[in-house]
């Protein structure tokens, strides 16, 4: 005989649990949000189990050394990303190549220094001219780097900086400080890669006011090195080609929508259950029913850690006695293919 573990059979469990058989003690969607709450939000903090590890798989784009969690293209790998994984596990592997993996960004700008070049254009204002077109000296250069600044007539600053372009990877459109600017027409552009720029100032620089170009350049060259911080991961050296990146993630457990739908791993319906009534009591301040069940909810939950520990009991650290791995024979004694 099949055991039942959807969502259905959890929903029962969970009024019997609770002593709410009807629609009139709680709605049946009341108990589908405590369920999906405790399995997406809750039950990943208690325990890291080893089936929602998995490993993360996207690519990298020439010439793009930022790439962040988004909320629009949901074939992106990197789709959600915030929301859809709860850690992430060094190591990380750049075109099957093990590289560096950073989660403090002073560590990692300190191994790859961010170096402004400052340059004058050379040409200066003239108290009316707001328009200026020409090639930077320092190119390629990275996005969200580069700043254009003067002194307009009355000697304030004059500033305009990059936000990339959601048409092309290698266009920066220009506009004022915390002003992103998704109009390429407005206050102009910067390829990038070339180093060409159109601007035009909101204001005319003073006559005679140098104006200055500052950004970061770089060499592009095949990444070993990737930084984790504020939900966006920053890749060295900046790619000069596409790359396939991976790197183990925890995974958050699957949303629970169809009554006949099961938990990732059907042994968790009693967590599932177990966890979600203990919320519904502690909506309805019945401390005395959580005390009574909090007991089972520790025995289900020890239940479905038990495997995750077992297998990570295999993977022991290995002794100084211990033969390792040893790779030299696979590259015929040659230097590591970096």
């Amino acid at each position: 005989m099949a055991v039942d573990t959807s969502l259905q059979n959890i929903r029962t469990t969970i009024r019997r649990f609770t002593r709410k058989p009807g629609e009139d003690n709680i709605a049946t969607s009341d108990i589908d949000q405590k369920i999906n709450y405790f399995g997406l939000y809750k039950l990943p903090e208690y325990t890291k189990l080893m089936p929602l590890r998995k490993t993360l798989t996207w690519y990298t784009q020439p010439n793009v050394d930022t790439y962040a969690t988004n909320t629009l293209d949901v074939n992106d790998p990197l789709y959600d990303f915030k929301n859809r994984y709860a850690n992430i596990h060094p190591p990380v592997f750049f075109a099957g190549i093990q590289g560096y993996y950073y989660q403090d960004r002073g560590q990692f700008y300190a191994d790859w220094p961010q170096i402004n070049a400052v340059d004058d254009i050379g040409t200066k204002g003239d108290g009316a001219t707001t328009d200026f077109i020409g090639t930077a000296v320092s190119a390629p250069m990275i996005q969200r780097s580069v700043i254009f600044a003067s002194l307009d007539t009355l000697g304030n600053p004059i500033v305009l900086v990059d936000y990339p372009s959601p048409l092309s990877p290698i266009i920066g459109n220009l506009g004022p400080v915390n002003q992103p600017q998704t109009d390429a027409t407005l206050y102009g552009s910067i390829n990038y890669v070339t180093g060409q720029y159109d601007l035009s100032f909101p204001t005319p620089p003073g006559p005679g006011a140098s104006i200055y170009l500052e950004n970061i350049n770089y060499q592009p060259a095949k990444p070993f090195a990737m930084l984790f911080y504020d939900n966006t991961f920053t890749i060295r050296p900046v790619p000069d080609n596409t790359y396939v990146v991976q790197i183990n993630v925890d995974a958050l457990p699957t949303e629970l929508l169809a009554e006949d739908q099961s938990p990732d791993i059907k042994q968790w319906v009693d967590v599932y259950a177990l966890g979600a009534a203990l919320l519904i009591f502690r909506d309805d301040m019945d401390m005395e029913s959580m005390a009574q069940l909090q007991p089972e909810f520790d025995l289900a939950l020890a239940l479905a850690r038990r495997s995750t520990l077992i297998n990570s009991a295999n993977m022991r650290t290995p002794s100084f006695y211990e033969r390792k791995n040893y790779n030299g024979s696979w590259f015929n004694g040659s230097n590591w293919p970096m």
